[in-house]
């Protein structure tokens, strides 16, 4: 890693114990500063999640040199950040930052697009990675490649764990030749070292809106994203899977606010299940 040093910083506040939401306190204030100097400091955005024993994982990825690179952190520890992508293998992009996601057994995932040639006439080409770790987030494996072997962009990405250890990713891209791509959703097996099956959930997607996903009891699975409607109507859907993720239900509105634009807002929505999604 670079010696320079940035003004900016990731930084997480920590909740001191349960509050009602009323009177919520935050604790302790954590805080990396990344290497860097001044406004040659480029980063993406930062995920966290709890690890075991409730320690605090932090991802995020910069630019080094020519190319990105992406790091975890046990944030608060006084150790220093880990490179997740191995030698060679870049970060395609950082305005759609990692994600990441802890199972019950304490393994750590992270999703993340990486660098692709791309064939001429392309602006875009990534493939969706997923690694893995398997003591806390002090180390990682090698990634999975996720998707098939294609020259398009794999990205904006969903992740979550159920609480069988499956692994459910989802993300967005047009290999059927639509105008309007499509969302997607991989069901990862063998702790994360095996893709069990790949499905479309949804047409006409907004090609730079996140997709989210979250997992609940009895095998739920819900994902929401920005659908396209006529007219550049652009306003975010549901959808349910009852069986982890192998079938899902229509795509609902969640609401109709029919917010028009011709563009890429680069926002989607943020879904989660609690203990009754399963009989809802």
């Amino acid at each position: 890693m670079s010696t320079r040093y940035m003004g900016a910083a990731l930084a997480l506040a920590l909740a001191t114990g349960p509050a009602a939401a009323a009177d919520l306190s935050l604790g302790q204030r954590l805080q990396y500063k990344h290497p860097g100097r001044g406004h040659d400091v480029h980063v993406s955005g930062a995920a966290v999640a709890a690890g075991a024993a409730g320690a605090p994982l932090v991802t995020w990825a910069a630019r080094e040199g020519h190319s990105n690179q992406l790091f975890l952190l046990r944030i608060g520890e006084g150790g220093s950040p880990v490179r997740v992508n191995p030698d060679g293998l870049a970060v395609e992009a950082l305005h759609h930052p990692s994600r990441i996601a802890v199972a019950s057994g304490g393994l750590v995932y992270v999703s993340w697009s990486s660098e692709k040639p791309k064939p001429e006439g392309t602006l875009f080409a990534s493939d969706l990675r997923l690694s893995r770790s398997l003591d806390g987030g002090r180390s990682l494996e090698a990634p999975l490649r996720v998707n098939e072997d294609r020259p398009i962009s794999h990205s904006f990405d969903g992740l979550a764990v159920a609480p069988d250890g499956t692994v459910l990713l989802t993300w967005i891209d047009g290999h059927e030749g639509r105008r309007d791509p499509a969302t997607w959703l991989a069901r990862v097996v063998d702790q994360g070292r095996r893709v069990e099956s790949i499905r479309k959930v949804g047409d006409d997607t907004c090609v730079c809106c996140r997709v989210d996903a979250a997992t609940g009891p009895r095998d739920t699975v819900a994902l929401t994203w920005r659908r396209v409607f006529p007219g550049d109507i652009r306003d975010m859907v549901l959808a349910v899977s009852r069986d982890g993720g192998r079938t899902f239900g229509d795509p609902t509105l969640v609401s109709a606010d029919r917010w028009k634009i011709n563009a890429c807002p680069h926002r989607g929505g943020a879904v989660g299940l609690d203990a009754r999604a399963a009989s809802t």
